[in-house]
């Protein structure tokens, strides 16, 4: 009978640490792509100033970022378009897509860094704001 309460208890701190344990892992990943995608913004914000527009492909900016990131496929240069996730539009400069989850983080002009598809739940369980 004991055992049987210790494997219990073990399942239970077991169904509520997994679920915990991942979304801290997506986290972690994600700062690469974070890190990745404020240096397009700044880079982004620089062009910008100088032209009055922003850049629509990445060989016009200005950036620097280790290459190749592991677990995002990107960043990629989106030069202004307007994206909604049922608020006010703000302008996306620049995404990064996850190789393994199926999410997006993208840039906005605003310097916020915002997940996508909209509503998802990792996103919210992420930290992500709304936009």
């Amino acid at each position: 009978m004991e055992l049987i309460i210790v494997v219990v208890i073990i399942g239970v701190l077991a169904a509520v640490a997994l679920p915990t344990y991942r979304i801290q892992m997506l986290k972690i990943k994600n700062q690469e792509a974070i890190r990745a995608l404020m240096a397009v913004w700044d880079a982004q914000k620089d062009y910008y100033r100088t032209t009055g527009a922003y850049a629509a492909i990445m060989g016009n900016l200005d950036v620097e970022f280790p290459s190749g990131l592991k677990y995002f496929s990107g960043p990629n240069v989106v030069a202004g378009t307007p994206s909604s996730c049922g608020g006010p539009a703000a302008s996306v400069l620049a995404t990064a897509v996850s190789l393994t989850e199926g999410y997006t983080l993208s840039v906005l002009d605003d310097g916020r860094v915002v997940c996508s598809p909209c509503a998802d739940a990792r996103c919210a369980q992420m930290g992500f704001p709304d936009w």
